[in-house]
Parts: structure tokens; C-alpha cells; sequence
């Protein structure tokens, strides 16, 4: 429940500071509980902002193929069940869609203490090379702003292309496709 938490505050983020207009922020989960969450979420967002947050497209990971969209936030957030990370092409799909700015929210703990995690080779690989690129960041205090406060842990994935700290300003600006 934090990754919504956080995701939703990232929402109002990119709208608010960055300016980017709401048609074009997208969510993709891994399953349709978190696709459910999400819904209320949106909707409690609809109710305590002006903004019409409950037009955010919300999209399952399965039911987005071959799209593009021009700021991704991309929920792999796994409790119990890591399957959704062991299908490469699905895997690669959520992550290569996102034309100006990706978010990828992680449970590192996880993911890394499920059996099985070291045979997925790709999974292995690519949290490794994040890591190593320096675009894999813990969030290991507390997360605080001032819409939502949340005090779990995370790991953001950052689009290589941009730098840290994921302020929603850094995506690309210039883009014309973003504010309207």
C-alpha cells in the first residue's frame, strides 16, 4: 500500500510542479489488485484536489501493448508473487514504452529475498546494471511532502537519461506534447 502512497504523491507532483497535464501521466501495475487500488486511489485524488486526477490512465501491464505514453510510473511492486517478473516481454514492454519520463517503483527486499530470484536472469541483470549505472536510488527515509507522507522504504528506477534527484521539473520540459 505505501508504493500507492508514494505513487499518488509523485502524481500530484508532476502535475503541480511540472506543470504536465493529467491526460498525460500514465500507471501500469503487474496485477489487477493493484489496478483495483489504484482506481480508489484515483478517485480519493478526484476528491481532495481540484485536478481531475481520476483521468490519469490506469492500465494493466497486459491490456497496454505496443503503446506509447509520455510519462510513465510503472508499479512493480510485488508482495507474494514474483511471476509478472519472470515474463521478459512482458517485463520489457512496461518498461520501454515512456517517451519523456519513466518512473519504475520497486520492493528491492522483495523481490531479491524471493526464491527464485537469482534464476531469473534478465530480473538479476537488470537490477544489477541499474545499480551499477547508479539509476537504481533507495528511498530509505522517511518520504515526506507536503500532500502524503509515507515512511516505507523503496527503490526508484530512474530513466538513465535522467538525473537524480527525480524532481518532476527534470523531465523534458520543451516537450509540447507534455503541457497540452
Amino acid at each position: 500500500m505505501h508504493n500507492i502512497v508514494y505513487v499518488c504523491d509523485l502524481l500530484i507532483r508532476l502535475h503541480t510542479d511540472a506543470d504536465i497535464i493529467i491526460k498525460n501521466l500514465l500507471i501500469l501495475t503487474s496485477y489487477q489488485a493493484q489496478y483495483l487500488i489504484y482506481k480508489t486511489a484515483l478517485i480519493e485524488l478526484q476528491n481532495l484536489f481540484e485536478a481531475q486526477y481520476d483521468k490519469v490512465l490506469l492500465h494493466k501491464v497486459s491490456s497496454f501493448q505496443d503503446e506509447h505514453h509520455s510519462v510513465m510510473i510503472v508499479d512493480l511492486v510485488i508482495i507474494k508473487f514474483i511471476d509478472f517478473l519472470r515474463d521478459y516481454d512482458r517485463l520489457n514492454l512496461a518498461l520501454s514504452r515512456a517517451r519523456y519520463g519513466r518512473y519504475v517503483i520497486f520492493n528491492m527486499s522483495s523481490i531479491r529475498d524471493r526464491s527464485g530470484y537469482h534464476d531469473i536472469k534478465y530480473l538479476k541483470d537488470m537490477l544489477d546494471h541499474f545499480t551499477n549505472t547508479h539509476t537504481l536510488y533507495s528511498l530509505q527515509t522517511q518520504f515526506a511532502s507536503v500532500y502524503i507522507t509515507d515512511e516505507r522504504a523503496f527503490a526508484l528506477v530512474i530513466d538513465p537519461t535522467t538525473d537524480y534527484p527525480p524532481e518532476p521539473g527534470e523531465i523534458d520540459k520543451n516537450s509540447h506534447d507534455l503541457h497540452s
